[in-house]
């Protein structure tokens, strides 16, 4: 009677092996389909700091000039200098030493670090942040490693319990 329980309990540890597998293998699938279908068209970091370029391009500070703005960075909190790079963002009009906003915008924040105004549509932004994703491999080898992990701590307590 031993003999058979334990022959039913290794068929049924298979089985969850097996359906296991195959879950994964469809999620695998399923995620796959917007490529195969090309509607997946991630933008390169290259491409999304054009994008940025185009929509709030880049100038040099002059003081003479901007006298309705701040005189300051307010990521890096120092003040402007005559001939420096600065980027303004055109929907708030904050301005930013260039390589202080582009580095906050590396970071993925694609908004003004002062009032979080959006410097680019979300379309754009969600595409940007999937290329980073697959680049970083979120969601695929991570979550197999959890799921085998898993699968294997519920046999280890399978087999001690028996």
């Amino acid at each position: 009677m031993a003999n058979i329980f334990r022959f039913f309990l290794h068929l049924f540890n298979i089985m969850i092996i097996f359906v296991t597998v195959s879950f994964l293998a469809l999620y695998l699938f399923f995620r796959s389909i917007p490529r195969i279908l090309d509607f997946y068209r991630p933008i390169t970091t290259v491409q999304f700091f054009q994008l940025v370029e185009t929509k709030n391009p880049m100038s040099h500070y002059d003081s003479a000039i901007l006298i309705d703005q701040s005189e300051e960075c307010s990521v890096c909190l120092s003040t402007f200098e005559n001939g420096q790079d600065i980027r303004k963002v055109k929907q708030c009009n904050h301005s930013f030493h260039k390589h202080c906003l582009d580095k906050w915008l590396r970071q993925d924040f694609p908004t003004c670090p002062l009032c979080r105004t959006s410097v680019l549509p979300e379309r754009i932004v969600a595409r940007y942040r999937r290329q980073r994703d697959d680049q970083v491999g979120l969601g695929s080898k991570e979550e197999i490693l959890m799921l085998l992990s898993a699968v294997h701590r519920h046999f280890l307590t399978r087999s001690a319990i028996l």
